[in-house]
């Protein structure tokens, strides 16, 4: 089942995206299950008391706590940065704040059935490859390891550092190999023999990268112009 949460303060807009996700569920034959949000500060403490969603289609205006607002809970305070959060919005001036929520999509009102399936069907892609491994060796024994857990990855000499919120690990593994194959959809080169899980990303300008355990991380002159790109294409979703 996958669980969608809808957030709106306005009803009417809710009752819409919630029929338009049933349909779209009916006619794919997919299991979802819809919950309805009027204020962030409703869905940041269902959050907070019991098991989160795998998707989540977020207003930005609200009188109190705003959709970016929460998204920067969910991502930084909760430490959540595997849902997937769709931002919807009657303004599209938000790029700039929204980037440290790495939302999904962004979506603006009023929300047509052109716009939003296309959407769904992205994150069901997603969803369905979200258990990619990364097999490695250590000491002549073979070990994977979700790729969503790796924070970014290092070339040392002819090995490979995987860097996690808990531990190293320096394996025997090319560089190269990993990030155009293996993580191909995930990582991105920010210079020489160094590359970050996009996912990971929390705050980033034309020079540095800061990712999810702190750490903060320069980009090479020759890869900023790309790097730029692809987080700009993030954003901006499909």
């Amino acid at each position: 089942m996958i669980r969608i949460a809808v957030v709106d303060d306005e009803k009417y807009v809710c009752a819409q995206l919630k029929r338009s996700l049933l349909e779209y569920q009916f006619k794919y034959n997919l299991d979802f299950d819809v919950d309805i949000f009027l204020t962030c500060e409703d869905l940041y403490e269902r959050l907070q008391s019991s098991m989160g969603y795998h998707l989540i289609f977020l207003d930005i205006e609200f009188p109190n706590m705003n959709g970016v607002d929460l998204g920067k809970k969910i991502r930084g305070r909760i430490g959540d940065i595997r849902t997937q959060i769709v931002f919807i919005s009657a303004k599209d001036s938000y790029a700039m704040e929204l980037f440290s929520v790495h939302p999904f999509d962004f979506i603006i009102k009023p929300v047509s059935k052109e716009r939003l399936y296309p959407c769904i069907s992205n994150f069901i892609k997603l969803y369905s490859n979200s258990n990619v491994f990364f097999t490695y060796t250590l000491e002549n024994i073979k070990h994977k390891i979700a790729v969503s857990e790796i924070i970014y990855i290092q070339s040392e000499r002819k090995k490979l550092k995987l860097i996690t919120s808990s531990e190293e690990i320096i394996c025997y593994h090319k560089f190269s190999d990993a990030v155009t194959n293996e993580m191909k959809n995930d990582m991105v080169v920010i210079k020489r023999g160094l590359a970050v899980n996009i996912n990971h990303i929390v705050d980033a300008d034309f020079e540095t990268v800061v990712l999810s355990n702190g750490t903060r991380l320069k980009i090479s002159d020759g890869y900023r112009n790309s790097v730029m790109d692809i987080l700009s294409d993030k954003i901006g979703g499909s």
